[in-house]
C-alpha cells in the first residue's frame, strides 16, 4: 500500500517511478534504469535490508533512503506523502508522544 501511494505522488509530481515487491527486484531494475535515489523499506521479504542497502549503494552506487514503515507503524505512528506538480514530493513521518503506544516487543 505505502508503495503504490508513493508511487502515485511521484508520479504525479512529475518523476519516473518504478516499483519493486522485493530487494532482488529492486536491484535488477536500478541496475536497468537510470535512477537517481532509491526509496528502500526495511520490511521487504527476501534479502536482508542492510544487505541491499550495502549493493544499492556500493555496487550501483545509489543514495539510498530508508522507509521504515513498519517499524513506524509498530510505534503507533504512521507515513503520510503529500506531493504538488512542480514542487516535489514531501513525506512526514508523525509518531505520537511519550508512552501512548510502546513497542510491540514492550508490551506485556
Amino acid at each position: 500500500m505505502l508503495r503504490r501511494s508513493l508511487a502515485f505522488s511521484l508520479e504525479r509530481a512529475g518523476f519516473r517511478v518504478w516499483t519493486a515487491a522485493s530487494a532482488e527486484e529492486g536491484l535488477a531494475i536500478a541496475a536497468r534504469e537510470r535512477s537517481d535515489l532509491v526509496l528502500l523499506d526495511l520490511g521487504l521479504p527476501g534479502m536482508n535490508g542492510l544487505e541491499a542497502l550495502w549493493c544499492f549503494h556500493n555496487v550501483l552506487g545509489l543514495p539510498v533512503v530508508f522507509l521504515a514503515r513498519m517499524i513506524v507503524e509498530a510505534h503507533g505512528g504512521r507515513v503520510d506523502v503529500e506531493s504538488r506538480r512542480g514542487e516535489g514530493a514531501c513525506f512526514t513521518v508523525a509518531l505520537p508522544l511519550g508512552d501512548a503506544h510502546p513497542p510491540r516487543a514492550a508490551r506485556g
